[in-house]
């Protein structure tokens, strides 16, 4: 695996991320503070960008030495490993030369809403979702929608855990817990996004392998 030089100035895009194409959404900031008119708006732009996204991602891991080209869903699964090493070894620099020195709860908000300029992995980060979501949408025989946290979703606990907030957050619905048919909706985005503020704390990125976490939906899930 390559290593990365990642560090810039406090005010520009790390280096590996110089020229990466930046993720603009038609209302960009905290998706707590949108309307349902504009989040609506956000997610027909997601589907509408959705396989130029997947190209963008799909050039930026091959030319960093991961292969997902043509991948069917199993075999993608399984280079999401490598894919949690590359974030690694890019988030973490990026976190302490680039996040600001003090953020509340709510400008934690506001930091990981801008997608470009010093946050420009964050776009990266969004892409990796699309991705992840493409393949899980395969799976499970194009069933999954993108959609927003509802309030028979919310967990009052959830918003004080990752000290973000969740209200209006695109997810990814349609999966039920074969256990009990209960919706589960499924936030990609804020799991790489997480990864951000662990490097910041010196935690690991993830807690558990990648390919281990999508893989208990694959068993754990069905779509309806």
């Amino acid at each position: 695996m390559q290593m990365f030089s990642v560090f810039g100035s406090r005010n520009e895009p790390p280096e590996t991320f110089s020229s990466y194409p930046s993720f603009n959404r038609p209302f960009p900031g905290d998706p707590g503070k949108l309307s349902i008119e504009q989040v609506e708006a956000n997610i027909k732009h997601l589907y509408q960008v959705h396989d130029e996204r997947l190209e963008i991602a799909t050039a930026f891991l091959n030319d960093h030495g991961i292969e997902v080209s043509n991948l069917g869903w199993r075999d993608f699964f399984q280079k999401l490993d490598d894919i949690g090493v590359l974030i690694e070894q890019v988030l973490v620099p990026v976190s302490v030369a680039h996040a600001p020195r003090h953020l509340s709860k709510v400008s934690k908000s506001d930091w990981v809403a801008s997608f470009d300029g010093r946050n420009i992995i964050y776009s990266f980060l969004t892409d990796i979702s699309i991705l992840c979501f493409h393949h899980l949408n395969t799976a499970f025989d194009g069933k999954l929608r993108w959609d927003t946290w509802s309030d028979q979703y919310l967990d009052p606990g959830i918003a004080e855990a990752i000290d973000l907030s969740v209200a209006n957050r695109i997810v990814v619905c349609g999966l039920h817990l074969k256990s009990s048919g209960v919706e589960m909706p499924e936030d990609i985005e804020l799991l790489f996004f997480c990864t951000v503020r662990a490097g910041c704390m010196d935690l690991p990125a993830f807690a558990r392998p990648l390919s281990e976490v999508f893989g208990e939906k694959i068993d754990e899930f069905e779509a309806r």
